[in-house]
Parts: C-alpha cells; structure tokens; sequence
C-alpha cells in the first residue's frame, strides 16, 4: 500500500514530501500505518529522480505539471514513466560517447543512429527533430515510449531559440487528442553541444509554458538537470522563471 501511495504522487513533490505524508498515515485505531523502513523502501523503489521544483497551470479538470528534477533519465523507475524522452545530437552525429545521454542509452541497448534509420516521423529541415518507433526495450531503467530527437544546426547558437520547436514537433505527432502526453528531457544541447544550460532551461520552461496553456495536454514534463554541480543555478532560475 505505501508503495501505492508513492505511484500516485510521484512526479509533483519531494522525496521528503511523499515521507512525510506516508508517515502521517493512521489506521484505524491511530497507529502509524507503515514503519520508516516500509516507508524507506516504497519511496526508493517508486523514486529515482530527485525532486527540485515545480510550477502547474490548472485548466478545468485538467492540471498540467512542468518539474525541475536532479537524476539519469536512463535509470528511472516504472512510475516515473514518460511517453517520450528528449535527446539532443550534434546534427546528423549519434555516437554513443561516454557521459552522453546517447552514450547512456547505447549501455542500455538502445542505439540512436539505429532509430535513426527508421523514424516514425521526420519533420527535419523546417524542425531541428525527428521521433522514433516505439521503444521496446525492457532494460531496467528505461522508461518511456519513443524518442525526440534534437539537433539544431548550431547548438551553441541556435539551440535555445529552437527550443521551441520540441513541443511543436510533439504537437504534431501527437495530434488534436484527449490523450494526456508526458515528457523527460535533459537541459539539451548543453554537453558536447556547448549551449548555455541557464539559456536552455529558461528556453525549455517558456516554451512548455505556451504549450501548456494550450488545449494540447501536455500533462507532465520533466526537467532533468544531470550535473550536480548545476543544481543551485538551475534552481534559482527556474524559481525566477515560474515566479515572473
């Protein structure tokens, strides 16, 4: 049961958040419903991400949730699962070099330039992106459907300003539909490809911004920043950027 509870508030609070609340929880003669080694174990069973922020728009019925995370995206769990994972390439360059994103997957027996000869969809030259065939993997640690990928002609310079371009190319493969999308993605183009992270994330967070406010149910998106060293900047700029 508490691993239950851990499943359906994964994604929007705190590891601390999700301990707390499962050791609030009472039975019926008011004891503590699980002990702190049955609490310990759901939350690292259901959490691999760590929890930094997050900002919500509430559209009806609907709610929409954009976080900032600290974690591999090839190492979630099973309720951490996304429609579809974000990576971003040097154009055309889908070598699996160590430390990459793509180096991360080619472990886990997902190769890139093998998705790469058979896309589900290719909106490349007018969008930097293209969209594999479902994901088949059964791999611990990969969770999600499909890849986007992103490849801005010049990452330094033009990454940021075609952020935009993610989500645009999601919307249109997705389609007008009720179905509700999830998406995990890196700070993009800010390893091998040189982009500013702090341009990036604020990039990344206006541009799912504008696609949450749309009819488009972009229902969960999750900003993975990789590096420890960044988790204080990121932090604060994406605490800026929800509060502007």
């Amino acid at each position: 049961m508490a691993s239950v509870m851990v499943q359906v508030w994964v994604g929007e609070v705190s590891n601390a958040v999700l301990q707390e609340a499962l050791t609030n929880c009472v039975t019926a003669d008011k004891q503590r419903a699980y002990t702190d080694q049955e609490i310990s174990q759901a939350v690292s069973a259901n959490l691999s991400l760590q929890w930094l922020d997050d900002d919500r728009i509430e559209q009806d019925i609907n709610i929409k949730v954009m976080g900032l995370y600290h974690g591999d995206l090839t190492n979630l769990k099973p309720a951490e699962k996304v429609d579809f994972l974000v990576v971003s390439a040097l154009p055309g360059d889908y070598s699996p070099t160590h430390g990459s994103l793509i180096g991360s997957l080619n472990n886990k027996g997902i190769s890139v330039a093998t998705l790469a000869q058979n896309k589900a969809a290719d909106y490349e030259p007018e969008l930097p992106c293209w969209i594999s065939q479902p994901i088949t993997s059964t791999q611990p640690g990969i969770a999600f459907d499909r890849i986007l990928l992103y490849e801005p002609a010049d990452p330094v310079q033009q990454s940021a300003q075609h952020v935009q371009d993610i989500f645009t190319a999601l919307t249109r493969f997705v389609g007008n539909t009720t179905t509700q999308t999830t998406v995990a993605m890196p700070l993009v183009s800010t390893g091998s490809g040189g982009a500013d992270p702090s341009a990036i994330l604020t990039a990344i967070f206006n541009g799912a911004k504008r696609t949450m406010v749309t009819d488009f149910l972009l229902a969960g998106l999750k900003i993975a920043v990789f590096e420890a060293s960044q988790i204080g900047s990121m932090t604060t700029i994406f605490e800026q950027l929800k509060n502007q």
